[in-house]
């Protein structure tokens, strides 16, 4: 049997440090162990896995699946086996000289006003002559 002490964060702070000592902040309703440091709150998860009330993790791996729309701190992904891309796709460090959109492991080195550049005028003038 397992006795856990029921302490509330006022008397967890006012106790040394030592390592082994298993408590249960009655504040916050979070089980706490003393270790060598202080005390730390354990990982809780439901019954079904889920965990919440982290505010950082650190990982050396971590897999999974990101539910969240938007993840702006992400800056490198590696190679895609694919891209879907509903609204605009900007490639904003292209120079058309070292960095930006390949195509087939090409460096495009047009502009954008290039690529859009149509001269219908010049192609119905050369019809007209033959």
């Amino acid at each position: 049997m397992v006795l856990i002490k029921n302490q509330t964060t006022t008397t967890i702070n006012a106790l040394p440090n030592y390592a082994g000592e298993v408590l249960f902040n009655t504040t916050t309703g979070k089980p706490v162990i003393n270790n060598a440091s202080g005390f730390n709150y354990f990982v809780l998860s439901t019954l079904a896995g889920a965990v919440t009330g982290l505010s950082s993790l650190s990982a050396t791996t971590l897999t999974g699946t990101l539910s969240t729309p938007e993840q702006t701190n992400i800056t490198s992904v590696g190679t895609l086996a694919g891209l879907n891309v509903s609204g605009i796709l900007d490639v904003t460090s292209h120079d058309g000289d070292t960095t930006g959109l390949k195509l087939g492991g090409t460096l495009i080195t047009a502009t954008a006003a290039q690529l859009n550049y149509n001269d219908v005028v010049a192609v119905r003038l050369l019809l007209i002559k033959h």
